[in-house]
This record gives structure tokens, C-alpha cells and sequence, in this order.
């Protein structure tokens, strides 16, 4: 039977054909070699009718994603995003949980190491974090974009496309008022293929070359977008980007998550939900149409005799263009064998709410965002609120990590390049010892915190932190993306600024107001 299948199969599709002959014959083969061994799958083996059609291969990480099968999946993944609501909403979510308004660079030179004591170093950190504002004001090739607004593209791209690719090339733009000529230039992934459709080989992979060691060493750029509809007749054009350059430093920045080894290309965040999304998305359309039909209040009239319902006139007739219309309080009177029927099409559906939470559930659980964020609804007790908001936050700091290593540190660190050739920053030793370079480019990349569900109860736990040595003040300033450094010159100009106006409280007065609230104030911590 299965043999018949195949030849059926082989006129319309032989590479498939091939692949259900393969999985048959190995299939046949195990079971062969179980049974004689005792054991067996789950479910009883891969003949039962459940698993009998379930084709699988034993493709590699790349040979999953040719053939067209990754262009497939970014055009989807990108018309998801532009027009299903959870698909756009769960993207946007992780955005702005892990980006936000933009990663802030805070320098942490190790100043033991580089001999320097500690208000050097905060003076040199100071001075280098100014440096670095103009160059991440500038440093767009487009000059239309911020640094911050590029960690934005970068991971949103990243999420939707699979990867992203950044060049950095070295443009001279003093005449613009440039100080810097280090440039961003940022590169889709569609972009990035093989020249001339050129097929794959063990050394040119979907774009990108690779040497025997596996490693990276130049991405094939076409010279615009393979959808786009700019440049009319000019014909596709390949430059070979090389991924380092003779010194050493990186030219090219790929962006994307390894899930696999030997992987070469990027997956779309989307791609294991694709299906279940396309399929919620239309079955809510539908629910949504029809409770659009089903407003339309409908009456039908049935009758068993001829002649026209309610002795409504003829179309003969000089009253043919009145109109029956219902009305508060109307009455009709039937004729003989007449009955009225209303349409009732039972929408919306009751069922539609928890059908919906559900799969949305499923699709959180792919997208480690849980139900209560990805709906941004926290209707639960204070405690499911809080597990879900903890679980969420530990993608989103493990997102905000692997971002700042693949993107702003790189970035970061061609920038301390520049600026030492050019001057601007003294670092000795900088271009002389890797282990003083990496010395000189420690950072710390701060976002926006996590939220709180109870402010009380999180100022409470930070203090009593410090106050057992567990943590100090910067650590607690920086998870909620503020820098103690500021935070500190900032108390003091606000004090400096109520003493000169008078507003401080006189001696003892502190003391009276805290022994009163000591005495009258009341616990408001509630549990659920």
C-alpha cells in the first residue's frame, strides 16, 4: 500500500516521493530491530495510524533552511507582524521590555588592572561616556537614526527576520561636522545571498562564505532589496563584505541566535507559531465578520399560499414603493398560514474569550512571554501577577545581554578605537596587550527595569539588601537603569538648592517626625 502511495506521489512531487520511500524503509527497519531487542517508541511505533504519516528528516541546520524555506519564513513572519495583533503585539512587547527607550553605556574600566586608582578611573569613565554621546548621535551612515533607535531596528529586525547584518564602514563626513568616521550602516537580511542565485556549497551558504573551519569570513550584500521596486531597470549587482578586516577588528556584525550547530542564517522568532497565528487570525476575522452579519436584525416571513406576505402591495401597484418597517409597538395581522421567523445566528460566540486565551497561551509559551504580558491583562491574585511578570523578565534580561554582546559592545568597541587614534581618549597600552585593550573597554549596558507590582515592597527589599551586604548602591541603581553616580550628584544639588531656600527641616525635626510615625504608622503590606 505504501509503495503505491509513492509512485502516486512521485508524478506530482519526486522529491517527496524519495522522502516518504526513505522514512518507510527506515521505519521498517526499527521496528525490525525493537522487536527483535524488546523495546519500542512511545505510542507503540511510528506504524500506528497516529504517526504513520509523519514525515521527518535528519536535515542539518542549514539544510533546513534552504531550498527557499527561510525567504518563506521572514515573508510571513514580516506579514504577520504587519497585520496579526498577537504577532505584532508579542514583538513590540519584547522591544520594549528589552530595549525601551535604549541601552546606556556605563564604562567599568577594571582600574586595578590598569593601575589606576578609583577617581581616575571614574574620571576617565566620566570623560569617555561624553565621547561616546557624540559619537552615537552621529554615527548612523543615514544620519537618521540614534544609536538607541538602532538597538530598536536591530532587535525588532532580528526577532522578525531571523538576523541582521551591520557594516561599519570608515566614511570621512568632517565636512558634515563629524568628528567620528566610524559609520553604522545597517543591512537587511533579505538582503544577504548568494551571487547571481549561485547554488550552495560547503564554502557559500545562503550569503555567507566560510572557510574550512567553519568560520565566517565574508557576506555576499546584493546591491537592494529583492522585493523592492526602487532602481527600475538596474540590474542586481553583489559586494562582498569582509567580516574582518587586516587588524583584526570586526567590519561586519551578524546579529542572530545560534540554536543549532553549524548554523549559519537566523531563524524568525515567529517561525514554530506561524501556522497556529495564520489560523487564529483568520478564525477571529470570522467571528468578527459574523458578529458584523449578525447585528443586521433580520425578519423572514413563511407562508404556505400564494399571493404577497402581510397583503403588502403588488409591484403593480402605485403604493409598490412602500416600505414594511418595524416599528416600537407595531402590529400586523397575518394571513392564513403566515408565521415570522427571526434569524439568529448565535453571535458573537460564547466560546470565542477562552478558545482565544488558550491558544494565546500556547503562542506566550513558544515566545517565553507569558499569558498576563503578552495581553498585558493582570487580572489574576498578586502572586500569579508577580510569577508571571518574573518569569517574562528573565528572557528579557537574557535578550538585553545577548544584544549588548552582539550589538553595542562590538559597536562600542570600534568606537574606544577611533577615539584613542584620533586623541580623545588617553588609553595607554590600548593597541599593544588584547588583555589592557579589554581592561580599557569593560561597560555595563543599562535598560529599563522591571516592573513593580508593589513599589513599597521592592524600595523595602532593596534596603534591607544593602543593609546586609548583599548589594550596594550601584547594583540597586542600575537594575533600574540609573547610574548612582548621577543619582548621588543629584541628591546633592537638590539639598544644596533647599538650603539656600530655606526649605530644610531644623535639627531634631527628623527625629520628632520619624518617633511620631514610629508610633502611629500602621503595616500596609497585604498578601493575598
Amino acid at each position: 500500500m505504501g509503495e503505491r502511495i509513492e509512485r502516486l506521489v512521485s508524478m506530482f512531487s519526486p522529491d517527496r516521493a524519495m522522502k516518504m520511500a526513505s522514512v518507510r524503509v527506515q521505519t521498517k527497519a526499527a521496528e525490525e530491530y525493537l522487536a527483535k531487542a524488546g523495546g519500542g517508541y512511545y505510542r507503540k511505533g511510528r506504524g500506528e495510524r497516529q504517526l504513520a504519516s509523519w514525515l521527518t528528516d535528519d536535515s542539518d541546520a542549514n539544510a533546513a533552511l534552504q531550498g527557499g524555506t527561510l525567504q518563506q519564513l521572514r515573508n510571513d513572519s514580516n506579514d504577520l507582524y504587519q497585520n496579526n495583533t498577537v504577532a505584532a503585539g508579542a514583538v513590540n512587547t519584547k522591544v520594549t521590555n528589552i530595549i525601551g527607550p535604549g541601552l546606556r553605556l556605563n564604562a567599568q574600566i577594571d582600574a586595578d588592572a590598569l593601575g589606576m586608582t578609583f577617581d581616575e578611573a571614574k574620571e576617565w569613565e566620566a570623560n569617555t561616556e561624553k565621547e561616546w554621546k557624540i559619537f552615537s548621535k552621529t554615527c548612523d551612515i543615514t544620519r537618521e537614526m540614534s544609536f538607541e533607535e538602532q538597538q530598536a531596528l536591530v532587535l525588532r529586525s532580528t526577532l522578525i527576520n531571523g538576523d541582521h547584518f551591520i557594516n561599519l564602514p570608515v566614511i570621512n563626513r568632517r565636512n558634515q561636522g563629524v568628528i567620528y568616521q566610524t559609520s553604522t550602516n545597517h543591512i537587511e537580511a533579505h538582503r544577504i545571498s548568494n551571487p547571481s542565485g549561485m547554488s550552495d556549497s560547503d564554502s557559500l551558504i545562503m550569503g555567507v562564505a566560510l572557510n574550512k573551519l567553519g568560520q565566517h569570513t565574508t557576506y555576499h550584500a546584493a546591491s537592494k532589496h529583492p522585493g523592492s521596486f526602487m532602481g527600475g531597470n538596474t540590474a542586481q549587482t553583489w559586494a562582498p563584505l569582509k567580516v574582518w578586516n587586516r587588524s583584526g577588528s570586526r567590519n561586519v556584525l551578524h546579529v542572530y541566535k545560534k540554536l543549532r550547530a553549524n548554523q549559519v542564517r537566523g531563524v524568525p522568532d515567529l517561525a514554530p507559531i506561524i501556522e497556529i497565528l495564520k489560523n487564529l487570525d483568520t478564525f477571529t476575522q470570522a467571528e468578527i465578520h459574523n458578529a458584523v452579519v449578525s447585528s443586521f436584525f433580520s425578519v423572514f416571513i413563511t407562508t404556505e399560499t400564494e399571493g404577497n406576505p402581510l397583503n403588502m402591495p403588488s409591484e403593480d401597484s402605485p403604493d409598490s414603493t412602500k416600505d414594511l418597517a418595524l416599528g416600537p409597538g407595531a402590529i400586523f395581522k397575518l394571513q392564513d398560514n403566515e408565521k415570522v421567523e427571526f434569524a439568529d445566528p448565535s453571535r458573537p460566540n460564547a466560546n470565542f474569550d477562552m478558545f482565544f486565551k488558550a491558544v494565546v497561551t500556547q503562542i506566550g509559551m513558544a515566545l517565553e512571554i507569558p499569558f498576563e504580558v503578552l495581553m498585558k491583562q493582570f487580572q489574576s491574585s498578586y502572586s500569579a501577577s508577580k510569577g508571571a511578570l518574573m518569569e517574562a523578565w528573565k528572557m528579557f534580561f537574557a535578550s538585553r545581554t545577548w544584544m549588548a554582546e552582539s550589538f553595542c559592545q562590538p559597536v562600542y568597541e570600534r568606537f574606544l578605537l577611533e577615539a584613542v587614534a584620533l586623541g580623545r581618549i588617553q588609553a595607554p597600552g590600548f593597541n599593544d596587550d588584547p588583555l589592557i585593550r579589554m581592561a580599557w573597554c569593560g561597560s555595563q549596558w543599562v535598560g529599563p527595569p522591571a516592573g513593580d507590582l508593589d513599589p513599597q515592597k521592592a524600595v523595602k527589599a532593596a534596603k534591607e539588601r544593602i543593609e546586609l551586604g548583599i548589594s550596594n548602591e550601584f547594583i540597586e541603581t542600575s537594575e533600574r537603569g540609573l547610574d548612582f553616580s548621577q543619582v548621588l550628584k543629584g541628591r546633592v544639588q537638590a539639598h544644596k538648592m533647599k538650603e539656600e531656600a530655606g526649605l530644610l527641616p531644623e535639627i531634631g525635626q527628623n527625629e520628632e517626625n520619624s518617633s511620631n510615625n514610629g508610633e502611629n504608622g500602621e503595616n500596609n503590606d497585604v498578601e493575598d
